[in-house]
């Protein structure tokens, strides 16, 4: 029998669902260790849908996997840890892993058709994974998933879930796929860019249906994407994620209208809007850290169009500027300071719209000369 959730809207208060802290991961990788994930902090509570951006290479998917402990070996936890509705991930034996892994938390991949046998048909999965979790009968099962179709909207459930994949939309092939991934009844959905295969318009009904899950059911979701819009229409919380660690984490609005980290604002210029259309579009010169060097100071030094000489060697602290924003930068609290014209702390009321200079250097920056406008012209 389903569990009833009656949660409208997720609570922080709440006990987390999901708890990372401090997550380092190191993967053997033949010629060497590398480590993808380096510093991670983050929480998802029941009915909250929390966002992980950032661009490719960032270390996302390595993180969202690892809420499963999926990939061990050859990826392994080499500092700090996570927990999944109480249970320490790290440590968890193999009996406790069968139970997380659909029972407590649910797994959505980025290309559905992957997730399914294209031999069975599509209801079998769902099935599958329903009687293992929740121990009812094959009839009883089939019930559940023709439930499960209808509430993910799947058009003619039944006949949906006696199609083969291939016979399925890609957008119908995601549903049945997120079917399978809460037939257990788990209280975390962890979603590795779950649209990118599908149409803007299809993409778009998923997040929907995302949020709708998450409301009613009181399902907490960590969903990994690229897609930026989609995060501000959809998401509660925001985590940004840059050479393996996460550089700022805010509540969706206020990331949107006043992100405070450079790495976090080149991000998001470079994101085309109709406002701005004929321009060029900003963007940040260089690599980033690959995963297999060290980086002593801020890993976005290298690349970022403020940074001082102490940025490369001083390793920023992840601080709270105001409610749940936090932001790994150490000049933060310069800009901060000069905006406000008093002494900076934790947690000061920031302007809620308006973007605030870097030493005199729009944050809004990221051209081909690293500062200024994308011409090169700073008026």
């Amino acid at each position: 029998m389903t569990k009833k959730h009656t949660t409208e809207r997720y609570s922080t208060d709440d006990e987390p669902v999901l708890t990372i802290r401090k997550l380092g991961i190191e993967i053997d990788a033949g010629n060497g260790p590398i480590t993808p994930v380096r510093d991670v902090n983050l929480t998802v509570a029941a009915g909250e849908i929390h966002a992980l951006v950032g661009e490719s290479g960032a270390g996302k998917s390595v993180t969202a996997r690892s809420t499963l402990r999926l990939g061990m070996p050859p990826a392994r936890i080499l500092r700090g840890g996570l927990a999944v509705s109480g249970v320490d991930v790290g440590n968890a034996s193999a009996d406790e892993l069968r139970e997380l892994r659909g029972g407590r938390a649910g797994m959505v991949f980025q290309e559905p058709s992957g997730s399914l046998n294209p031999g069975r048909r599509a209801g079998i999965a769902v099935v599958e994974a329903i009687r293992l979790h929740t121990g009812l009968s094959r009839r009883q099962a089939w019930e559940r998933a023709l439930e499960l179709a209808a509430a993910l909207e799947l058009r003619d459930p039944e006949r949906s879930l006696r199609s083969y994949p291939h016979e399925l939309s890609g957008g119908m092939q995601q549903r049945v796929a997120i079917a399978a991934a809460l037939g257990g009844d788990p209280a975390l959905l962890v979603a590795d860019e779950p649209t990118t295969a599908l149409d803007a318009r299809v993409a778009e009904g998923l997040l929907e249906l995302l949020r709708r899950l998450a409301r009613e059911r009181g399902l907490a979701v960590l969903l990994v994407t690229h897609d930026l819009a989609g995060v501000a229409a959809y998401a509660d919380t925001v985590s940004v994620m840059y050479a393996g660690c996460v550089v700022e984490q805010a509540p969706a609005a206020r990331l949107f209208e006043a992100p405070l980290h450079p790495y976090t604002q080149n991000l998001l210029m470079a994101q085309p809007v109709p406002s701005r259309r004929g321009e060029a579009l900003w963007y940040t010169s260089g690599p980033a850290p690959e995963p297999h060097e060290s980086v002593g100071g801020c890993p976005y030094a290298a690349r970022c169009p403020i940074a001082e000489e102490s940025c490369a060697r001083i390793r920023p602290v992840f601080l709270e500027y105001r409610e749940r924003q936090r932001c790994a930068c150490t000049l933060v609290p310069k800009y901060v300071s000069a905006l406000l014209g008093e002494e900076w702390g934790p947690a000061l009321p920031l302007p809620a719209r308006e973007h605030v200079p870097l030493n005199g250097v729009s944050p809004n920056c990221g051209s081909p000369e690293g500062h200024g406008s994308p011409g090169g012209d700073d008026a």
